[in-house]
């Protein structure tokens, strides 16, 4: 369902807004979901739909960066901007720009390797300095920390359960029976990516079926569950930070009460 300024909305008052068949498909899905996606103008409705599509052509160029994917044992990242920790940590470099650092793991990515935790939190942040410019984006993130599920406050990633998957949701696919040789495969983070299509890092751009069937290739011997699709969904606070957008025109943000209940990746300690 979805509420703008108090007024519910359908996909036939609100289909004009959607610039490519991937904004369809986000607006469809919220409209046939029962969960309420509530914005207080057409503005800030229309700053999530084209964050959402950010989110996803960030992973469709990271597919082509060269960026790979490494346990936080084996993450790299470019000397010059970053400094890598014992512990797999990425902290920016003091006087690098924060929108500096990320433009640099696309542009470099021979550099860099990373786990897929790691990637989503990049190609939110990506997204968010797409979506604000560099100047706004510097402000509102100074200092950035990557590994794991490690992000500013002010990107507030949050993961609820249910199954209302929207274009640019970070989805889970649980492994429940990985081989304890490969525990990084114990499951995958992936993007949704509109037309039935995941980005996972390390995996490229598959079907749900062949993201599933990768993962079962690393169950244990003999195991007879598969993996499969978590009922979670994992996302910025894309209302919060339309307030920091060229778009908005000032009119209060909306809060959505989201309990977290659980947190991309693990709940390792970051540096």
């Amino acid at each position: 369902m979805i509420i703008i300024q108090n007024k519910e909305m359908d996909y036939s008052k609100l289909k004009k807004e959607a610039k490519t068949s991937v904004q369809k498909e986000m607006i469809l899905n919220m409209d046939k979901y029962e969960e309420k996606y509530v914005f207080v103008s057409l503005e800030q409705f229309s700053f999530e739909l084209n964050m959402r599509s950010k989110v996803i052509e960030a992973a469709r160029a990271l597919t082509y960066s060269g960026a790979e994917f490494a346990t936080f044992e084996t993450s790299m990242c470019n000397p010059a901007l970053w400094i890598l920790t014992e512990r797999g940590a990425f902290i920016l470099r003091q006087g690098v720009p924060s929108s500096a650092g990320i433009q640099d793991i696309f542009r470099n990515g021979r550099f860099y390797a990373f786990e897929c935790a790691t990637a989503i939190v990049i190609l939110f942040y990506k997204a968010a300095l797409d979506s604000l410019g560099a100047q706004a984006f510097d402000r509102l993130f100074r200092g950035i920390v990557l590994r794991d599920w490690r992000h500013d406050e002010d990107l507030n990633i949050r993961t609820q359960r249910g199954n209302d998957f929207i274009p640019g949701d970070c989805l889970y696919f649980n492994n429940p029976d990985f081989d304890a040789q490969y525990p990084q495969w114990r499951g995958e983070n992936t993007i949704m990516m509109g037309n039935k299509e995941y980005f996972g890092h390390g995996m490229g751009i598959k079907d749900a079926d062949a993201v599933i069937k990768s993962l079962n290739g690393y169950r244990y011997p003999w195991s007879k569950r598969s993996a499969y699709l978590l009922s979670q969904t994992t996302r910025p606070d894309y209302k919060y930070l339309y307030f920091f957008s060229p778009a908005n025109s000032g009119l209060p943000v909306y809060y959505q009460n989201r309990a977290i209940v659980s947190r991309i990746g693990s709940s390792t300690s970051a540096l």
